[in-house]
């Protein structure tokens, strides 16, 4: 995974779970880390599985509400955007559309 923002990059490895981070700048090192877990999403998968049949089976809450997975939503589809058009996106059309759907389902019909 390469993300390349306005500040710097991030370079990661989900299979080996090493993590590099540059700011932009002449005398900018690389921070590199090492994280615990490697493999398939990073180990993602299993905390996903984990905490989802916890809160099936156990009635757990879940650790992340809806508000932090429509904002990854949004961010991943102006990710897919700015690498298809290879420029910068601007997320408030993504915002106004969630804003649009929010004020749809306030008011269903009958």
């Amino acid at each position: 995974m390469y993300i390349v923002g306005t500040e710097g990059a991030l370079r990661a490895d989900v299979t080996t779970g090493i993590i590099e981070v540059q700011r932009i700048g002449w005398d900018t090192k690389i921070e590199t880390i090492v994280t615990v877990k490697g493999g398939g999403h990073g180990g993602g998968d299993e905390i996903l599985g984990e905490e989802f049949a916890a809160s099936m089976l156990q009635r757990l809450p879940p650790t992340v509400g809806l508000e932090e997975g429509l904002i990854s939503a949004v961010t991943c589809f102006a990710i897919d955007e700015a690498m298809t058009s290879g420029q910068v996106v601007d997320v408030q059309p993504y915002w106004r559309q969630v804003d649009a759907v929010k004020s749809a389902s306030e008011y269903p019909m009958k």
